[in-house]
C-alpha cells in the first residue's frame, strides 16, 4: 500500500499541474524571447506577431525570474521560487488557475499583495497577511505582503502585477516569455498530426529574430512521466517485500497455532 500510494501521489502531480481537466496550467507552450536590444523588436511587437498566427489561440506576455525565497515566520527555510508577472493582469486567469485548493476561492492579481503557491506557503508557514521575502543577487532582501495562497503542484511560484513588481524591485519587469495556447484545430488532431503541426509551429517561430525557442508543456509532462517509469521498479520492490513479509508472518503464526 505504501509503494502504490507513493506512485499515485507522485503521478498525480503531472496531471494536476499540466494535463488534467482542471489543471493549474491552462497553457500549451512557453515561448522564450530574445533580448530586444539584439533583435530590435519589442516584446509587444513579438506578441502581436505570435497572436496573428492562426495556430495560436491566445497568448500573453510574462516576465519570470527565479530567486531564493523565505518568510518572516520561517527564515531558515529557503526555497527557490519563480516570480511570474503577466503583461496583462486580467488575462492571466485564462492561462493559470489562481484558486485556493481548500476553499475554492478564485483570486485576481492586484497591487495589495502577491499570490504564493501552496507548497511554498506551507513550507515557510505563510498565511495571507504575512510577509515573505526574496534574496537578490547582491544579498539584499526584498519583502512582499501575501494576499492569498493558490493551488499548485510543481515548483514554487509568486504571482504579482507589473505595477507591484516595479514598486517592489524599483524597476520595470522585462517581458522575456510569451505564454501561449494552441488553436482548437491543432488540439482536435490525432497525436501524429498534432505533434507534426506543433513541431512545424515551433520551427517557424524559432526562425524569427525575436524568438529563441518554443517549449511545450507536454514535453515537461513526458519527461516527468519517464522519471515515473523508474519508480515502477521501486514500487515493485515495496509491494514484493511487503508480500514476502506478510507470507513469513502468516507462516510463523500458523506454526505457532499448530504447536
Amino acid at each position: 500500500l505504501t509503494g502504490l500510494g507513493i506512485k499515485d501521489s507522485i503521478s498525480s502531480i503531472s496531471k494536476n499541474q499540466f494535463s488534467g481537466e482542471n489543471a493549474v496550467a491552462k497553457y500549451d507552450a512557453q515561448i522564450v524571447l530574445n533580448d530586444r536590444n539584439v533583435s530590435g523588436i519589442s516584446p509587444e511587437e513579438t506578441l502581436a506577431g505570435v497572436k496573428e498566427d492562426v495556430r495560436v489561440k491566445d497568448a500573453i506576455l510574462t516576465h519570470m525570474r527565479t530567486l531564493n525565497g523565505s518568510s518572516e515566520r520561517e527564515p531558515d527555510t529557503v526555497l527557490p521560487v519563480s516570480i511570474l508577472v503577466p503583461g496583462n493582469t486580467e488575462d492571466l486567469q485564462n492561462f493559470i488557475k489562481l484558486q485556493n485548493r481548500k476553499t475554492g476561492e478564485a483570486y485576481t492579481l492586484n497591487s495589495e499583495g502577491v499570490l504564493v503557491s501552496e507548497k511554498f506557503a506551507a513550507k515557510t508557514k505563510t498565511n495571507p497577511g504575512d510577509e515573505i521575502f526574496v534574496t537578490l543577487n547582491d544579498g539584499s532582501n526584498v519583502n512582499m505582503k501575501v494576499a492569498g495562497v493558490v493551488e499548485n503542484y510543481a515548483f514554487h511560484y509568486i504571482y504579482m502585477t507589473k505595477e507591484l513588481y516595479t514598486q517592489t524591485f524599483g524597476e520595470e519587469p522585462v517581458f522575456d516569455f510569451i505564454t501561449a495556447k494552441l488553436s482548437d484545430n491543432i488540439k482536435s488532431m490525432d497525436e501524429t498530426e498534432r505533434n507534426a503541426e506543433k513541431t512545424k509551429l515551433a520551427t517557424d517561430l524559432a526562425k524569427r529574430d525575436d524568438i529563441s525557442v518554443v517549449v511545450y508543456t507536454d514535453q515537461a509532462v513526458n519527461t516527468f512521466n519517464k522519471l515515473l517509469k523508474g519508480l515502477d521498479a521501486l514500487v515493485f520492490i515495496f509491494v514484493g517485500s511487503a508480500g514476502a513479509l506478510a507470507f513469513v508472518v502468516l507462516y510463523n503464526l500458523s506454526n505457532i497455532n499448530i504447536n
